[in-house]
């Protein structure tokens, strides 16, 4: 790694110059901060080792697969309105009779039993459109599934990207800073020695100015995405020159715009999750429907 804590102070003439020592001092220590943060992380991985964990425990994920879970069993309620409803009741206990003078009392045990069962017939469409709702529920819950793995995995590639992408700004930065600080230095010790001009140097310290400014800006960046690396997987990263940029599938990318449509047209989940909205709206307007009508047929 190029970063190091270390800065120059060059004298600006024999008795010094204390502002200049003074600013010198203050670039020196945003540098070693800057150096902390990189230093201070750990366990950076390949994105590809880095993915599989965060969509196995993602809580979003977690949650859009509880719900279906939730959709399938809904489906097999449904379908269960279609078997047979079997009742099943019994009495048991204990009589006496107390008869007419010249007659003996009499006492004994009884049981009851009773077993019955109803097949449904006819409900007005109602239990079939019910299972046609239940079905669309869980196909939606699948593809509301999909459209979250689809959106952890956007996620974590922005998060890895940036990261790589404000490092690399980052060490521009540095290397920038460093390369005019030290044609800077060049400059004052012209000047000095009553080689240089005055307005080069100005140049010079006005250039280093705005590589100062530039670097403590990629440091700021470079933090920021730190933290939204940490806040998506859950971990720091350390030694970020073994981060690597994914390849990027070119071969994948349409050739055309309307091709583009067609496949966003095709595989877009925002439209098809709208498309069954829809539809189970409007079973649920049938169901409805049927409950007005109210008249069932078991037998």
């Amino acid at each position: 790694m190029l970063l190091n804590d270390s800065f120059s102070v060059s004298i600006v003439n024999e008795t010094g110059n204390f502002r200049e020592l003074l600013r010198k001092a203050l670039a020196g220590a945003l540098i070693s901060s800057a150096f902390f943060i990189i230093s201070s992380t750990v366990n950076a991985e390949p994105f590809s080792q880095l993915l599989p964990e965060v969509l196995q425990n993602h809580d979003r994920i977690k949650a859009a697969e509880t719900d279906l879970k939730a959709a399938n069993d809904g489906v097999t309620i449904a379908e269960g309105d279609f078997l047979p409803t079997v009742t099943l009741s019994g009495e048991k206990g204990w009589e006496e009779q107390n008869k007419p003078t010249g007659s003996d009392d009499t006492s004994t045990g009884y049981t009851t039993m009773t077993l019955g069962a109803t097949q449904l017939l006819w409900d007005q469409y109602k239990t079939p459109y019910t299972i046609d709702r239940a079905e669309l529920s869980a196909m939606s819950a699948e593809l509301r599934l999909e459209s979250a793995t689809q959106d952890i995995i956007r996620e974590s590639l922005n998060a890895y990207l940036n990261l790589v992408k404000a490092y690399n700004t980052f060490n521009y930065a540095l290397q920038s800073e460093e390369n005019i600080k030290e044609q800077t230095g060049l400059e004052e010790a012209l000047v000095a020695k009553n080689s240089g001009l005055a307005s080069d140097l100005l140049q010079a310290k006005s250039s280093l100015a705005g590589a100062q400014a530039a670097r403590i800006q990629a440091n700021g960046n470079l933090t920021i995405a730190l933290n939204r690396y940490r806040n998506v997987f859950k971990h720091d990263a350390s030694d970020l020159k073994t981060l690597e940029h994914p390849r990027l599938p070119v071969e994948l990318i349409p050739v055309s715009l309307q091709e583009a449509a067609s496949i966003a047209q095709r595989n877009n989940l925002s439209l098809k999750l709208a498309s069954m909205d829809v539809d189970i709206a409007t079973k649920t307007n049938r169901i409805d429907e049927a409950n007005l009508w109210g008249s069932t047929v078991s037998l």
